[in-house]
């Protein structure tokens, strides 16, 4: 075989593993990606049941705020685990709002602790913002990965 043939051949090997690659673990990542946002849309879930149980009528204590940072801080672990573009902008702004709603929390916190007042508070506005837009990441990072 001549040293032409040798390198089409060579050629044509590597144009078929650049091949595989692009059919095989590009789709693999994608998914593995679809896998860490149900992950994380699970742990947010999990932790939405804990605090509403925690404030149920049954035991009337507040979530600590270790536990609402520590929600934050897994988020935030999730989110710069996934790759895909677009379901990484999602998660990103998830994490973000999540590290937000701490910041809320705590203020809401401070507030409580002081005498009540005739009008709400600045962070009632900001919290319910910040939830709707927690929403909306949710609602789009599960449109993106179904179960």
């Amino acid at each position: 075989m001549s040293s032409r043939r040798w390198f089409l051949a060579g050629a044509f090997a590597f144009a078929a593993a650049i091949a595989v690659v692009v059919v095989v673990v590009i789709p693999d990542e994608a998914q593995s990606d679809c896998d860490t946002v149900r992950q994380m849309l699970d742990f947010n879930q999990a932790h939405n049941v804990a605090v509403a149980q925690v404030g149920s009528d049954k035991d009337p204590t507040e979530t600590p705020m270790a536990d609402y940072q520590e929600w934050a801080s897994q988020l935030r672990t999730y989110a710069n685990q996934v790759q895909d573009g677009s379901l990484a902008k999602h998660a990103e702004e998830l994490a973000a709002l999540a590290s937000q709603t701490v910041t809320v929390v705590g203020q809401a916190r401070d507030d409580g602790s002081r005498s009540p007042v005739s009008d709400p508070p600045p962070w009632v506005r900001e919290y319910a913002q910040l939830n709707a837009q927690f929403k909306q990441e949710v609602s789009a990072l599960s449109a993106a990965c179904p179960r």
